[in-house]
């Protein structure tokens, strides 16, 4: 990040000069990016499984976490899904395969949500 003007004034007023702060306000305020070959990749490959996905993603973690979360691991769950309907997986296989590449999806979205983002003052002036 450069020293612009806008920068330093942020900087000094909302963070009281902690660069660090500032640091992670940012990161929290990008998670929800997504990767456009992600969006692109997930579009052409095996697009009519797009229901079944969210119908396995549902029955493993128990509910649909937002896209920017699934797209990564979206690719592997479809390849899977097709395996299956071809018979090279059976269900127990495919439900295993998912819940691998879940875990990945429900650990970064535990770890998104548990971080503390926010000076400890603040937490103390509210408990």
């Amino acid at each position: 990040m450069t020293d612009s003007e806008g920068a330093k004034e942020l900087l000094n007023g909302y963070f009281q000069g902690d660069r660090e702060a500032m640091k992670k306000s940012i990161a929290y305020g990008r998670r929800d990016r997504i990767k456009w070959s992600d969006i692109a990749l997930n579009a052409k490959l095996y697009p009519e499984f797009e229901a079944t996905i969210h119908d396995v993603i549902k029955t493993v973690l128990g509910f649909n976490p937002p896209d920017h979360y699934i797209l990564p691991q979206e690719t592997f769950l479809r390849v899977a899904i097709n395996e299956f309907i071809h018979d090279k997986l059976t269900m127990e296989q495919l439900f295993a395969e998912a819940e691998l590449y879940l875990k990945l999806v429900r650990n970064e979205l535990v770890r998104d949500h548990f971080e503390i983002y926010y000076d400890r003052k603040v937490y103390k002036r509210y408990s």
